[in-house]
């Protein structure tokens, strides 16, 4: 799989889907790319690319506290093709160790442009093709999130417990810790 950069640089609402479309094109070409996402993503999107600060936005800003707080840096976000689905993946830093974290697309990208992470896409799913303003072969499906919690999962969410513990942040340890028991029992 051959990854390339691109950057969110258009919305347009689509009356006959009914759904707002989100354009990628590839950074310094004219490659483009585009999904459908509801109207409450898309908002959240445009909001995020505007700066604009928002209770709606708010679990993304108390995500990236969290990795900050725990020196986890977020790398970039991979958009890629599996099964005929549209899959995302969050990729992870801290020390030398790389973690990555299924995700869906709209969360992976309100994240990537929130702490200006590099937002990258297998070039075949590009095309020069201008009508893709009017046919998107994707749409938001949450079918491609994982199930099941990879052992580097609950090892990221306790390395970020432990540092929560030592910063005394107390109410935040306490909702990682519920959170590590859950994935924990299934």
């Amino acid at each position: 799989m051959n990854l390339v950069d691109v950057s969110v640089s258009k919305i347009i609402y689509s009356h006959s889907d009914k759904k707002y479309k989100i354009i990628f094109t590839q950074v310094l070409k004219e490659k483009h790319f585009a999904i459908f996402l509801s109207s409450e993503y898309a908002k959240k999107i445009a909001m995020s690319l505007e700066g604009i600060n928002s209770e709606s936005l708010s679990s993304y800003d108390l995500i990236i506290n969290l990795l900050t707080l725990s020196k986890i840096k977020l790398d970039r976000i991979i958009l890629f093709s599996s099964d005929h689905k549209l899959v995302s993946n969050i990729h992870l830093k801290l020390d030398k160790n790389d973690f990555v974290i299924n995700s869906s697309l709209s969360d992976s990208i309100i994240l990537s442009i929130k702490t200006f992470s590099k937002l990258q896409i297998d070039e075949s799913l590009l095309t020069n093709n201008d009508d893709l303003l009017y046919s998107t072969k994707y749409n938001e499906s949450f079918d491609n999130l994982s199930i099941t919690n990879t052992a580097s999962d609950i090892d990221l969410l306790k390395k970020m417990l432990n540092d929560c513990i030592d910063s005394e942040k107390y109410e935040t340890a306490a909702m990682i810790r519920d959170r590590l028991q859950i994935l924990k029992n299934k």
